[in-house]
């Protein structure tokens, strides 16, 4: 393990990544899917980045357990993300579900509520959330770090993933994000939450056994709540494309490494990646990965076998990751790309499930676009 991991294990920090920050004073609520325990796990547990992934962590005395929904709506005005001790977060947010069913909560009652209930006293956990009330959207925190950044606004964060959000925040004035229209004030927050989950599942894709995600227990995925029009939601669907850009005297040249597709189904969350292989112009699919994450409390709802069966990589919504590098070097350069998928447009990236396996197709267009994104960031991080 890292002298930083084992710092962070010595003084208790719970092994997870929960936060809120604000862009142009409009909050979102990120949380990550990975579940840490202090014991070995005998069977075997897979997370996309990597097939196998229970005994990660060596003779630590921790595995990977899993993956679960941290991020929990509460009623239609609330949602509220969790670290710490699952049986205390659990009692707490139940809680609150309850009180939201006869009555809208408000910031005080929340604060008020998990600040004094004895059982955190013993099972303890910390969170943070978002809350409409009045007309107006509340960020609020209890046991979470604090601090506020000239580009995310107030952060509230906990977990070992927290010197993440940090690095986020400095490096945040130089992400560029690629879009085809002008954002809307609403989904500036998702979209720069989009480009935080891109940059955390790149290093899980690229670093494997030295992902400093993973080693620092969180990952996996990463569930995005916001407030859509009057009412708090999470993200439904979005389908991260990750790409590696290299760059020679012989030219540029595009390839697809990963894709991840998150998508919910009623209080489910299914995720489907896949490695994406490109020999000879043709683009093929190994290591297909289905997983059910399920939410904390029991739903009425199960998903169908036949579901997850037929559960496309196609979304309404694509996260392109860019990495770019020049021949020989490490990766040096990253860029996202956002693009919706609007009724009636063409989609430049298909995926078809067949008998045989699973087809991709690309469009020339995306990939001359990607092509000079990266190029043109080349170019202007020499001429800086």
């Amino acid at each position: 393990l890292s002298p930083r991991l084992v710092s962070w294990l010595n003084i208790g920090m719970s092994m997870t990544l929960i936060a809120t920050f604000s862009i142009d004073g409009i909050p979102v609520l990120l949380g990550e899917l990975l579940l840490t325990v202090p014991a070995l796990i005998e069977h075997e547990v897979a997370i996309p980045a990597m097939r196998e992934a229970q005994d990660f962590f060596g003779r630590s005395g921790w595995s990977i357990s899993g993956m679960k929904q941290k991020v929990n709506l509460v009623g239609p005005n609330c949602a509220i993300a969790w670290s710490g001790s699952w049986l205390g977060a659990r009692m707490a947010i139940g809680e609150l579900a309850t009180r939201a069913k006869t009555r809208e909560l408000d910031p005080l009652e929340i604060l008020e509520y998990l600040h004094e209930e004895p059982e955190l006293r013993v099972h303890q956990a910390a969170f943070v959330g978002l809350v409409r009330f009045a007309g107006k959207m509340y960020q609020f925190q209890v046991s979470a770090d604090e601090f506020d950044s000239p580009s995310l606004g107030r952060v509230h964060v906990s977990g070992t993933g927290a010197p993440a959000i940090r690095e986020f925040s400095d490096m945040h004035p130089k992400f560029r994000i690629h879009v085809d229209r002008p954002i809307d004030h609403l989904n500036a927050p998702i979209y720069h939450a989009l480009v935080l989950g891109g940059m955390l599942l790149r290093s899980e894709i690229h670093g494997g056994f030295s992902a400093p995600t993973l080693r620092n227990m969180f990952g996996g995925g990463y569930e995005i709540a916001f407030d859509a029009g009057g009412r708090i939601k999470k993200l439904q669907e979005v389908t991260y494309v990750i790409w590696l850009v290299t760059m020679s005297p012989g030219g540029v040249t595009v390839s697809p490494q990963m894709i991840i597709t998150q998508r919910y189904v009623g209080d489910y969350l299914l995720l489907r990646s896949a490695r994406l292989w490109l020999q000879d112009g043709v683009t093929t699919i190994a290591d297909d990965q289905r997983h059910v994450i399920t939410p904390m409390f029991k739903s009425d709802l199960d998903v169908p076998l036949n579901v997850l069966n037929d559960f496309s990589l196609q979304s309404g919504l694509y996260c392109h990751c860019l990495l770019g590098q020049t021949e020989g070097s490490d990766i040096d350069i990253v860029g996202t790309l956002i693009r919706p998928v609007l009724a009636g447009s063409k989609v430049p990236i298909t995926f078809a499930d067949e008998s045989g396996g699973s087809r991709v197709s690309i469009g020339q267009d995306l990939i001359n676009e990607i092509a000079q994104i990266v190029s043109r960031a080349a170019g202007e991080s020499k001429a800086g």
